[in-house]
């Protein structure tokens, strides 16, 4: 990041403005539900991330903070490039990941990234999923590819992604964990959710009848 905090950090949220006004409610909006990402089990500790893409900027959780213990004036801000602009704490190392899956996807306003244990276990194997009896997996995603494995917090970890991304919202990052888009939080944090609840079943019924 080329921007020096000292030059925004005392101003915060006051003075850090999309359009014409602040985000605060997106911000809001983020605490909320990595709040109930901690407290479902999806987000543990510092891990994940998530972010909101606002006229011209991008809110996005800022590096090794509890998502659940995190307030509005928290958040790290960039610009659509990627620049940190705003916000007294370093972005996520995530970031550049968030910043190219909006390219790609402009019609998201929403990204959540999770280490939630069974997609992450799909995606340590390399699994791709399409599982054709569960009811919850055939309206929500169709199948969840998994795209080849990149270093965390470098541009490798997106990259493939773009072919995928056209046609699926919901993608596996191999030996990773597993990224969400939506229209809003509330619809990219549901198919994050929702996929590790199905996977959980999945995994549980192979294990209880696996001749079945």
């Amino acid at each position: 990041f080329d921007t020096d905090p000292s030059d925004y950090l005392a101003a915060g949220f006051e003075a850090a403005e999309s359009n014409g006004k602040w985000t605060i409610e997106a911000a809001k909006e983020i605490i909320k539900y990595g709040k109930k990402l901690t407290k479902s089990g999806v987000i543990g500790a510092q891990e994940g991330n998530l972010s909101c893409k606002v006229g011209d900027v991008i809110l996005i959780t800022p590096s090794a903070m509890a998502k659940d213990e995190l307030k509005p004036e928290q958040m790290a801000v960039l610009d659509l490039e990627g620049n940190w602009i705003g916000g007294p704490h370093k972005p996520s190392s995530e970031s550049a990941m968030h910043v190219a899956m909006y390219k790609m996807r402009p019609d998201v306003t929403a990204i959540v990234h999770t280490h939630s244990p069974y997609c992450t276990a799909f995606a340590m194997a390399g699994e791709p999923v399409d599982i054709r009896n569960s009811a919850e997996f055939a309206i929500f995603y169709r199948k969840v590819p998994v795209i080849p494995y990149g270093e965390p917090g470098t541009h490798a970890i997106y990259k493939g992604m773009s072919k995928e991304l056209v046609d699926y919202d919901t993608l596996l990052l191999e030996n990773h964990g597993v990224v969400s888009v939506g229209k809003d939080l509330c619809d990219a944090c549901s198919k994050c959710s929702t996929l590790e609840l199905v996977l959980k079943t999945y995994t549980i019924n192979r294990q209880l009848f696996p001749d079945k």
